[in-house]
């Protein structure tokens, strides 16, 4: 029943946001045009150049932006050719493609392949029949179609294409970027429909002039480009052109010197801007939107982190002097090459493809758009760079849970000073992940070493202020408080810090744009838990107003991983919902059980799907999770669903196996299991004495394993989520006062004796006949006593039992009206006396003298000597043949 219940659920939020969304019609692409120009392997910093004068002239009248070209071929071992394709394949698709060295084999028809024209050859390789005349064939579609059906995505080709095509938009291929008689027109997959076929176009050799001058002896024939597209503007609407010098000085790159490569690029671009002039100049502003875009980075980018490409927009809708951005991204600037393909879309006013996760482009206003994405593509490559420095940190964050889990073992055995040691390195580690977040807001670092020291830096003075706090549960509550207050405010001030942060966003690699990460999402959920944990262990008389606030505190904390307008993170809300939950339950029911667990989980997915109602119904369903009900409610079905899930557990499982944060998660894991199912004596103890952390602990726990499930590269949350809580065990372990009384019980006994016998008065030193009696002593073998009826039992009790029979005897003594015989010389007769006989102050009574006793030193009938365990009285009354103490000759019976 429950089930079918929150499938109607689902339902009736589908529907609701399929009302909520007005679908866009054909009649919008009436009298409209869209021109592409592919301009490839173009960075940023050539854009920027100076030098580019006739760029910089017309850069004013447009607006400008930075694109992110990741798609699903982005390996350094790729070549050119398969990361070109791949791009256009994704602009073309809708949704990150994959693309390889079929994706260039793009024809007229009447082109000769192999002796046969290029249609025939078509229409045997896809069954699609002959092609009309004047059209372009592609006739890789096929291998294109199957090597997309396996990537996370199933990216379709010719998806963007078959749109415009049902809308009644007409589509035209200009250009090609061949080089040495090998053809390289991926470009035209952009254009493309469903079936491989663009109505109108030239993709022949006649683009294409021999030149002695140029790089590879092949140029774009600018004057036949320049007709072609003149001729292709009143037959078509859309029009793709790949002006192909840009890709063939980038094939140049491996033949020439660095220097002769810029020098040729330069001549390149200049030569392309004044193209780009002429276009702008032969188009109408107000009908006619003009884009050019480098779909690849340069060669090498990969490597330095300059993955984003520059973008100029002119025309119908563009605002000049702008920024180009999307709700993909939500950063004035920066936009995804997704998004191209659902910008021309919502141009034409058609409605998008079902899987396209791309958004409309927009512009925003900027005083300085150029200085803008100047200083931003800089600080981007900079923090970007510095993943070298996350994979240090995580696999020493690692080695150091080790050391400590060892010596936790042997805590009793570790020296004080080692783990004084471990205890400082253990709080600066702690904090270098908020070091990570509060370096982003200083602008003067200006390169590596800046930022590695200032990195360190930061960390070091977290700790340092966080070591002035006395005690180390507060210690913990003040570092995870600080990480808890750092993570709200930037949030709540629009994310300023984590934009720029190494476990901020990662945008050349299409991470997140915008709202709150996974790194610190895992933080999100560790914290507050921890934080309540301890508090309610250390203040147990604030627990009932604590269990109070507790339910208020979690939501708002939950809400601002999963608000749209704030964290956005939907994957984040569920994992934070399963830890804050399951501590709920702990502190209701004291330990977990499978009933309380499966109610647990039932609750999270409630809460869940009223989040999901209230994001489509009121909040406009922008969010991911907004969009994914969207897609499934316009075709997308269950299928969409499916999808999107398997996509998610690929890439969990894909990083569980080569991502460096996947040692620490699992370490971890085991650490936290190990400790509340397989404790050690002394981590029992303080976990008892730590009851209600020990609950927070195993709620971190479930939120971590809720967040690896959960989210795209999960096992990153799920990492950061068990560090406070980690760090938090090791730390009050090695600093417990239940270690100090467990090193005191391992005392040896001969030390526990000798501080008995330590009194405030220090012993008289012995003379050498004295000294020579010790030595005696010490050879005399022991024999125990008996004790005996009649005035023999009394001195029995007083002069060679043990400590035992020593306290037995006390409590016998005042019934015999006796006194015990005690030394004069020495601290243990005063010990005795005082704690026997007489009260504080009062003056010390002395045994009565026996026969033949004396009271000097060396007389026969001695002292009250005590020894190791136990005590020997050597008197009158010891045995016969027995050696005396002054060295005479034994008796032959006991003295009367």
């Amino acid at each position: 029943m429950k089930k079918w219940f929150f499938v109607t659920c689902f339902i009736v939020i589908s529907m609701i946001s399929a009302l909520s969304r007005p679908a866009l019609s054909s009649d919008g692409a009436k009298g409209k045009k869209f021109v592409l120009i592919v301009a490839d392997h173009i960075g940023f910093l050539e854009w920027s150049d100076p030098r580019m004068k006739t760029l910089r002239e017309i850069e004013p009248q447009g607006a400008i932006g930075l694109m992110v070209t990741k798609t699903e071929t982005t390996s350094v071992r790729s070549n050119i050719s398969e990361l070109e394709n791949a791009a256009y394949m994704t602009i073309g698709s809708g949704v990150p493609a994959r693309g390889d060295d079929d994706g260039r084999l793009a024809f007229n028809t009447n082109e000769l392949v192999e002796d046969r024209t290029a249609g025939l050859v078509y229409s045997l390789v896809t069954g699609y029949g002959n092609p009309a005349a004047g059209m372009i064939v592609h006739l890789g579609i096929g291998s294109q179609s199957d090597l997309n059906a396996e990537t996370s995505y199933k990216a379709r080709p010719g998806e963007l294409g078959a749109i415009l095509k049902k809308g009644g938009v007409r589509t035209a291929a200009i250009g090609n970027s061949d080089w040495f008689e090998r053809s390289e027109r991926g470009a035209s997959m952009i254009a493309m429909d469903a079936s491989g076929t663009v109505p109108f176009g030239d993709v022949s050799l006649d683009l294409v002039t021999k030149d002695p001058t140029a790089p590879l002896g092949f140029k774009t024939n600018i004057e036949m480009l320049k007709n072609r597209f003149k001729e292709y503007l009143g037959k078509s609407d859309f029009i793709v052109i790949d002006y192909g010098d840009t890709s063939r000085i980038n094939r140049f790159r491996t033949m020439a010197t660095a220097e002769a490569h810029a020098a040729a690029k330069l001549r390149t671009l200049k030569e392309f801007t004044r193209f780009l002039s002429w276009i702008m100049k032969n188009i109408d502003p107000a009908t006619t939107q003009l884009i050019v875009v480098s779909p690849t980075p340069p060669a090498g980018a990969v490597l330095t982190k300059d993955t984003l490409t520059p973008v100029f927009a002119y025309g119908a809708g563009i605002t000049p002097g702008a920024l180009i951005s999307s709700q993909s991204t939500k950063q004035a600037g920066l936009f995804r090459n997704a998004d191209i393909s659902a910008h021309i879309c919502a141009f034409f006013g058609l409605e998008p493809g079902s899987d396209f996760i791309g958004q409309p482009l927009e512009t925003t206003k900027n005083a300085a758009p150029l200085d803008f994405l100047r200083e931003y593509h800089r600080r981007d490559i900079l923090f970007e760079s510095q993943i070298g420095l996350l994979r240090g940190i995580v696999i020493w964050e690692l080695v150091l849970l080790l050391i400590c889990f060892v010596v936790s073992l042997r805590a009793v055995d570790t020296p004080k000073w080692l783990r004084q040691i471990l205890t400082g390195v253990l709080l600066w580690s702690a904090s270098m992940f908020l070091s990570f977040l509060l370096i982003a807001g200083i602008p003067q670092l200006k390169g590596e070493f800046d930022y590695i020291t200032v990195f360190f830096g930061l960390a070091a003075v977290v700790a340092i202020l966080i070591s002035f706090i006395p005690g180390y549960d507060w210690k913990m509550i003040a570092l995870s408080g600080l990480y808890l207050v750092s993570i709200v405010a930037d949030q709540l001030t629009g994310g300023s810090l984590i934009k720029l942060s190494v476990l901020g966003y990662f945008p050349q690699g299409a991470a997140r744009f915008y709202g709150l990460g996974n790194e610190f999402m895992g933080f999100m959920i560790g914290a507050p838990l921890v934080i309540y944990g301890l508090l309610m262990d250390l203040r147990p008389g604030l627990k009932k107003g604590l269990k109070i606030s507790m339910p208020f505190v979690f939501t708002a904390s939950a809400v601002m991983v999963g608000i749209p307008a704030i964290g956005a993170n939907f994957g984040g809300l569920i994992a934070c919902l399963f830890g804050y939950v399951f501590m709920g339950v702990l502190l209701l029911q004291g330990k977990l059980k499978w009933k309380t667990a499966l109610a647990a989980a039932a609750a999270v997915v409630v809460l869940v799907a009223a989040f999901v109602a209230v994001d489509v119904t009121i909040l406009g369903g922008h969010s991911h999770i907004g969009q994914l009900v969207w897609r499934i409610s316009h075709g997308g079905g269950l299928d969409e669903l499916t999808k999107v899930v398997g996509r998610k557990l690929e890439i969990n499982f894909r990083l569980l196996r080569v991502s460096f944060w996947s040692a620490l998660f699992l370490i971890s894991l085991a650490v936290a299991l190990i400790m509340h199912y397989f404790p050690m004596d002394l981590v029992s103890r303080l976990l008892k004495k730590y009851g209600e952390f020990r609950k927070a602990y195993l709620a971190c726990v479930v939120g971590a394993i809720a967040a690896l499930l959960f989210n795209d590269s999960g096992i990153v949350p799920a990492a950061t989520a068990l560090v406070l809580p980690t760090a938090t065990v090791f730390l009050l372990l090695f600093n417990s006062p239940l270690l100090e009384k467990k090193k005191r019980q391992y005392k040896p006994a001969w030390k526990e004796n000798r501080r008995e016998q330590q009194t405030d008065k220090p012993p008289k030193k012995e003379e050498p006949a004295a000294q020579s009696r010790s030595i005696l002593l010490k050879n005399v073998p022991s024999q125990k006593k008996q004790p005996q009826d009649g005035p023999e039992r009394g001195k029995d009790r007083g002069s060679s039992h043990g400590r035992e029979q020593g306290r037995d005897n006390a409590s016998r003594s005042s019934d015999h009206g006796e006194r015990r015989p005690s030394s004069q010389h020495g601290h243990q007769g005063k010990k005795y006396d005082e704690k026997r006989q007489t009260a504080p102050g009062a003056p010390r009574q002395n045994p009565p003298k026996q026969g033949g006793q004396s009271d000097q030193p060396g007389a026969q009938g001695g002292e009250f000597k005590p020894k190791r365990k136990k005590k020997r009285y050597y008197g009158p009354n010891r045995p016969p043949g027995r050696p005396r103490p002054d060295g005479a000759p034994p008796k032959s019976g006991p003295s009367s």
